[in-house]
């Protein structure tokens, strides 16, 4: 039992050493749409944020890429309620599997939140490419967004 523990440690220290730096991408990089559609209500009012990250503008194309494909809908009705910089509490995004380990470091990323007819749907992505549909979303960490 002990050589067990002594095992998981030192895989634990593997991984860990060969983890990226934060601010990289330490997650998978495709979006796989699921075939559910759940509408997920607003908490707060929100307003429109300017975008001017090139990198924020690639990560909105592919959320609403990926919100087109799942509900069979033209681009062209889908709206950009909110997309802001956060710092997600873990490598999950906040959009926590369930049977899934994830890197336990602050990791700076997005909030993207899309609207298409008064419904809203929120995507959470990381400072690279990933970005995921959030069925049971969880919010930011508090604190203000960390530089990439």
């Amino acid at each position: 039992m002990k050589n067990y523990w002594m095992v998981w440690i030192g895989l634990f220290w593997i991984l860990a050493s060969c983890a990226p730096a934060i601010g990289e991408n330490a997650l998978a990089t495709k979006v796989v749409p699921a075939i559910e559609t759940e509408v997920l209500p607003m908490t707060s009012p929100v307003n429109p944020s300017p975008v001017a990250d090139s990198a924020l503008e690639a990560l909105i194309a592919r959320a609403k890429d990926d919100l087109s494909v799942r509900l069979s809908i033209d681009l062209a009705t889908i709206t950009v309620l909110r997309a802001d910089a956060v710092n997600w509490s873990d490598g999950s995004l906040g959009c926590p599997q369930p049977d899934m380990n994830y890197a336990q470091v602050i990791t700076p990323g997005y909030l993207i939140v899309l609207q298409v007819k008064g419904a809203s749907f929120e995507y959470h992505a990381s400072r690279g490419t990933e970005v995921v549909y959030c069925k049971n979303p969880m919010p930011p960490s508090s604190g203000a967004p960390m530089d990439q």
